[in-house]
């Protein structure tokens, strides 16, 4: 124990992290300096005045479809129903397929095809 005690030096490493601890905490204060005057230097309403020009700007590269697109998803994502063993089924509907992938014409198909046989299965 002695030996490690002389080849950690922990007194040095006591006193190395004591000064890094009030550097950090400096760093912390000028940090916290620099935002408040740069807060302060911002006119009232500038987020606002971003936030508008922002959406019109989405607005007119969208030509107005974002407006009619359903509102984001709340309270999570639906779940699949209980099967045989408690494991939970995957929902029934469309499975995606990337059109045109590094597998297509190369013989791709046939995996696909299996997979959906599979999927078709459960």
């Amino acid at each position: 124990m002695k030996s490690m005690n002389t080849l950690m030096r922990a007194p040095e490493i006591a006193g190395v992290m004591r000064r890094m601890g009030e550097e950090m905490q400096k760093a912390g204060i000028i940090e916290e300096m620099m935002t408040d005057a740069m807060d302060s230097m911002e006119p009232e309403g500038l987020d606002a005045e971003a936030d508008e020009v922002t959406e019109q700007v989405i607005y007119e590269i969208t030509a107005g479809m974002m407006g009619a697109a359903p509102s984001a998803v709340r309270g999570g994502l639906p779940t699949g129903t209980k099967v045989a063993g408690g494991a939970a089924a995957a929902p029934v509907g469309r499975v995606a397929v990337a059109e045109g992938g590094a597998e297509a014409g190369a013989g791709g198909g046939s995996d696909i095809d299996a997979l959906r046989d599979r999927l078709d299965k459960m």
